[in-house]
């Protein structure tokens, strides 16, 4: 993949060539290994990075609620649907054409339901014993740049390395 500078600013021209995403990777990395932190700014940015997990899990406990109860609501449709086409106040075509729909209406929300319940790498509990921010997924570029524990990113946030 390549990059370019966007050329928002119209009033200067920019003769910038393409960059390749490897080597804006690596000029990032190269940024990222000079900062230094001392214990104090590091125990801030792990306090950050733990609230910002909580809160992601957060959100993502309060989507699946949200996903279960709208899956609660469409069995209540369906067992109604059931009782009306058993009271005979709706016909059996009528009652396949609307159980249809509503059984679709069950994969989709299975579907969000399973998606939002699978941990990822950035949302699972994992990240307490090796750490990487997000974007430093398995096969990704970026784990060439980040380290794989706490006790090593604090010593690779210091040095480099």
């Amino acid at each position: 993949m390549y990059y370019r500078c966007s050329k928002s600013n119209r009033a200067v021209s920019c003769r910038q060539p393409y960059v390749r995403e490897e080597e804006l990777t690596r000029q990032f990395a190269e940024q990222l290994r000079s900062i230094e932190l001392d214990d104090d700014e590091y125990a801030i940015l792990r306090d950050i990075l733990k609230q910002s997990h909580a809160d992601e899990q957060r959100y993502r406990d309060e989507q699946l609620e949200r996903l279960h109860r709208l899956k609660a609501d469409l069995q209540k449709k369906e067992d109604s649907l059931l009782e009306r086409l058993l009271d005979e106040t709706i016909t059996r075509e009528v009652y396949e054409a609307k159980f249809r729909a509503l059984e679709q209406e069950r994969g989709k929300l299975d579907a969000a339901i399973l998606a939002m319940s699978r941990p990822t790498a950035h949302t699972s509990n994992s990240w307490k014993s090796s750490w990487r921010p997000p974007g430093a997924c398995i096969g990704c570029s970026c784990q060439e740049i980040w380290p794989t524990s706490v006790s090593s990113s604090k010593t690779w946030l210091r040095t480099g390395s």
